[in-house]
């Protein structure tokens, strides 16, 4: 590696001999200052950015610094209508609460005493009518003298009349309703129309159950003349010393129609003739089929 020797500037330093003594200090001098602040620039730039003053703001606009200015005060009205609506709303929940559970003590206590009054309302209704019964009792208590008590012997006795008088009277309603159908179906095959037929049936029914009864019979053939209740056509008046002969002449077509019935009725298979046997008088149906 060569090294070349340094030539000095021969020009300048001439230059600078040819000046005064006086300004070449002065120009050494400030070119030493000059030199010196560029060197304390370049060696403390951290120092000098640090030490800088912050710049102030951009200049804000007046009318959005106005508008962001109501926003707040509205938003900060808006916050104090709520919190004052919120304690009012909490005043009226109160109030209520209060007011109601007075109301529901007072009903309470109205039932309670509606409750005790219908009560003794009761208790003095009940106290009224035993001490009217009991009143209304004695007189005839004392009126009537008390019967001894009968045997069980004797006191069965008006229980089994009854009921034998029940079945005496179911019988000869069924008697009855078997001879009435009996004739009813007898004219009914002579051409008769079937109202007629009907009319004539209770007729006889009427008639006889007035001999059985001990009616008369001008009394049956008024009660057969006025219908039973239904909407039937009224019975022709009867001549009371004929009632004899049309009961008779009743009870003979009765028969021969119950006879022409059993003989068609014995072709019919499955169909046991001794139990269809017409019940005699004082027994039914179901006495017959057990003998």
């Amino acid at each position: 590696m060569s090294t070349a020797p340094v030539q000095p500037n021969v020009g300048e330093a001439g230059a600078a001999a040819a000046l005064p003594v006086r300004k070449r200090k002065m120009e050494d001098e400030d070119a030493v200052g000059v030199t010196a602040e560029k060197a304390a620039k370049l060696e403390q730039p951290a120092v000098a950015q640090a030490t800088d003053e912050v710049k102030p703001a951009a200049q804000e606009d007046p009318k959005t610094k106005r508008g962001r200015e109501i926003r707040l005060e509205q938003n900060r009205k808006a916050a104090r209508e709520s919190r004052r609506r919120k304690k009012v709303m909490i005043e009226e929940l109160q109030r209520s609460v209060i007011f109601f559970s007075r109301a529901n003590g007072t009903l309470k206590q109205q039932n309670d005493d509606l409750t005790r009054l219908m009560m003794q309302a009761q208790m003095q209704i009940a106290a009224i009518e035993s001490h009217k019964e009991s009143a209304a009792s004695a007189p005839a208590a004392a009126a009537v003298p008390t019967p001894a008590p009968a045997k069980p012997e004797e006191a069965a006795k008006p229980a089994a009349a009854e009921a034998q008088k029940m079945e005496d009277n179911q019988q000869k309603a069924e008697q009855a309703q078997a001879n009435a159908v009996a004739t009813q179906a007898v004219y009914e095959t002579k051409g008769y129309p079937a109202a007629a037929a009907r009319a004539a049936a209770q007729a006889m029914t009427g008639t006889m159950e007035s001999c059985t009864t001990g009616e008369s019979p001008e009394k049956a053939a008024t009660a057969a003349q006025a219908g039973p209740l239904t909407n039937q056509p009224p019975l022709p008046p009867m001549q009371p010393g004929a009632t004899m002969q049309a009961m008779a002449n009743f009870q003979q077509a009765a028969a021969a129609a119950m006879q022409m019935a059993m003989g068609q009725m014995q072709n019919v298979p499955g169909v046991n003739m001794s139990q269809l046997a017409a019940a005699p008088a004082g027994t039914n149906a179901q006495q017959v089929s057990a003998k």
